[in-house]
């Protein structure tokens, strides 16, 4: 007689089924754990790399805060040279104003007038002249002269008035005039 066992073949079948799913399972979890490796592995370099990024930003900031503070203080010293610079500009050219104003006096009183001047008051508003002349006349061709310069404006005689100088009769007077900036 021929004996089948047909409930040994089905053990072994549960048996060959149970350890190729165990198999396939196994397999799936180290894939799984594989994969899950990977993406740790990936993320780390790029947390890394980020932080490096971060570092290098911040290490920039910091050396741009720096420039800028600089560029700051930079600012600040070219304005304060500008100021300086427009201070001397200034200067230089207030100097050279009462040296053309004396040029033009001394142009304008002739060597043979009878006229010499006892004080010259210069502001950057107007000048003063005050002196003495032999004669009325004597006065006309400065007061003249002075009216066609071109760094006096409204030449103004404010009085020419008969005194005694040294036992002798001469004409004591004022001159007021505007000035005209020369360039």
């Amino acid at each position: 007689m021929i004996r089948i066992n047909l409930l040994a073949k089905k053990v072994s079948k549960k048996k060959a089924g149970a350890i190729q799913h165990l198999a396939i399972g196994g397999l799936v979890v180290a894939l799984l754990a594989m994969a899950l490796g990977w993406v740790w592995i990936d993320q780390k370099g790029k947390l890394a790399t980020l932080r490096s990024q971060i570092a290098r930003q911040q290490a920039e900031k910091d050396r741009l805060k720096n420039v800028n503070e600089e560029k700051g203080r930079f600012e600040k010293e070219k304005a304060e040279l500008e100021r300086k610079l427009a201070i001397i500009t200034k200067l230089q050219k207030e100097r050279i104003v009462p040296v053309r104003l004396l040029d033009e006096i001394n142009r304008a009183i002739d060597v043979s007038t009878p006229i010499w001047l006892t004080n010259y008051a210069y502001t950057p508003a107007g000048v003063t002249l005050d002196g003495y002349s032999l004669s009325h006349e004597a006065l006309r061709p400065l007061v003249d002269s002075l009216e066609q310069s071109p760094f006096y404006k409204g030449v103004e005689l404010i009085y020419s008035e008969r005194t005694e100088l040294q036992s002798r009769q001469v004409f004591r007077f004022s001159i007021k005039a505007g000035v005209q900036q020369p360039d």
